[in-house]
């Protein structure tokens, strides 16, 4: 058995099966082929929707089917004698006798109720003829189930066609094959007899039964934020159903950065035992997570403090669909989006200096889709309401084409960092954070010279010992400048501030210095 695609210009035939013995006839129906094969006396048939093909007997018994032809539900088949019908709705078909004392019937057609039989007469040329069979009574089988909750549009299946369809819910087609059936309009579940009458005015009846399709529900909408994490469905009815739509995982799991921000719908199926199917949706919002501004920051202090040049991974982050808002307006100069510099979708971090140099990447640690592999980075110190820019980067080397962020920070003790990353352009995606310790940054703590800095803690007066301060800057513990003396020498006094932890920023001979007091 061989197909073609007639659609190109020079079609060629593609074998599909073999080892037929002479495949007399062929019809189609619904991906069913059915094949009569004359040495083996039945009919065979194949799903070309199954993989691989497979050929199975549909009906035996038939003495040489030489011809075929698809009338309604029924496949009429010429014999060696004979011809007969098949109802090919059955799960169990057996052939019925349409015509016997035929000579050699080859081929079967019909024309409204007539039907026309080719014979070959005792195979001398001159003997064939062609006959004109009236077929009084029309049949009609058995229709089988449908669900309450559809409503099916080509039922049918009479034959001869050219009919009309009539009965409860019923609304004939008018093409003389098919009916419309409406199951709320029949009177919902039970069993209904639906009439096919023919052209000649004769009738056949058969049953259509209407199974009850299950009620199902699920909760009201809901939202979630995007950094929640993998979360299950558990609440639809009746239970052992399954879910779908955008961020649904295998196992009834929804997950919010698959999904990405926006307001989504999923549906809740559930198929009972009567092979009926009801579903139910609803509404499930993601929101941004937490560090979508300055202000909820995410802390990524845990990679800090690592071994030297050992790289340390956060978990996944994911951009898509998080704002600008209350986004500073300066600080990321460097980025080239086309237009000029400009932020789109910015995830916040926050971390504390330790008086270590820091490489800070972005990268892909679980083989993420989409991956942002185009990022931009701006560091600032200091609150949110008073950034002050540290550093930048657009590319890690974008004549190399790896355009993944990669930025150094000298970070000095007890300093507040504030860090955004955006995708170039407005790319929007899931990546990770890797940091890596490099060494000290040029920013010295004074325990690892000599200086000393006392009483500590302090009232207001402070002594600088072993150190010629050429100008000190103190910062709180949100990384706000809150005192600036030049050339204070050996003596600073704090004691116009509040209460609280502070970071001395020492200028001296060309190097920086820094440690922390505590204000009484």
């Amino acid at each position: 058995m061989y197909y073609a695609d007639l659609s190109l210009p020079n079609p060629s035939p593609v074998q599909l099966l073999a080892g037929f013995d002479i495949p007399a006839a062929m019809v189609f129906k619904d991906s069913v082929l059915y094949i009569a094969k004359a040495l083996g006396n039945r009919i065979s048939s194949v799903d070309l929707k199954q993989t691989p093909l497979v050929r199975n007997t549909f009906v035996g018994g038939i003495t040489k089917p030489v011809g075929m032809t698809l009338n309604g539900n029924f496949l009429y088949i010429a014999g060696a004698s004979e011809v007969v019908k098949v109802d090919i709705n059955q799960p169990n078909p057996s052939a019925t006798v349409v015509v016997s004392g035929l000579s050699g019937s080859r081929q079967v057609a019909f024309d409204g109720i007539d039907m026309y039989i080719a014979q070959v007469g005792n195979s001398q040329a001159g003997q064939g003829k062609i006959s004109k069979l009236q077929i009084g009574q029309p049949s009609f089988s058995v229709l089988g189930s449908v669900c309450s909750n559809t409503m099916p549009t080509n039922l049918g299946g009479a034959s001869p066609t050219g009919g009309t369809y009539s009965g409860p819910g019923v609304t004939n087609n008018g093409n003389g094959e098919t009916f419309t059936f409406n199951p709320a309009a029949a009177g919902g579940a039970g069993t209904y007899t639906i009439t096919y009458t023919a052209t000649n005015g004769n009738t056949a009846t058969t049953t259509l039964t209407v199974a009850e399709a299950p009620v199902v529900s699920v909760s009201t909408d809901g939202s979630i934020p995007l950094d929640f994490g993998t979360v299950p469905i558990l609440d639809g009815s009746p239970a052992g159903g399954t879910y779908s739509g955008p961020g649904v995982l295998p196992g009834n799991l929804f997950d919010p950065y698959l999904a990405g921000v926006g307001i989504f719908t999923i549906t809740y199926t559930y198929t009972a035992t009567n092979g009926c199917s009801g579903s139910d949706s609803f509404i499930v919002t993601v929101m941004p997570g937490a560090n979508d501004a300055c202000d909820g920051a995410t802390s990524i202090d845990n990679l800090l403090g690592g071994a030297l040049n050992v790289p340390q991974v956060s978990t996944e982050f994911n951009n898509t669909g998080y704002t600008t808002a209350g986004d500073p307006t300066t600080g990321y100069d460097c980025f080239v989006d086309q237009g000029g510099s400009s932020l789109e979708h910015t995830l916040w971090y926050t971390f504390v200096g330790d008086g270590s140099k820091y490489r800070i990447r972005s990268v892909n640690c679980n083989n993420a889709t989409p991956y942002n592999d185009d990022t931009q980075v701006a560091i600032y110190a200091g609150a949110c309401n008073s950034l002050s820019p540290v550093a930048c980067n657009d590319d890690e080397n974008g004549a190399a084409q790896v355009y993944n962020i990669s930025v150094e920070v000298a970070t000095q003790a007890g300093i507040a960092y504030r860090m955004l990353v955006d995708g170039y352009d407005g790319k929007e995606g899931r990546f990770c954070l890797e940091v890596t310790r490099l060494g000290l940054s040029a920013v010295i703590d004074i325990s690892q010279t000599n200086i000393q800095v006392f009483p500590n803690p302090t009232e207001g007066e402070i002594q600088l010992r072993n150190v010629t301060a050429e100008m000190v800057e103190v910062f709180d513990n949100m990384g706000r400048l809150v005192l600036s003396e030049v050339n204070p020498g050996s003596n600073l006094d704090i004691s116009q501030t509040a209460a609280g932890v502070y970071f001395l920023k020492i200028y001296a001979d060309g190097q920086v210095y820094s440690t922390k007091v505590v204000k009484q």
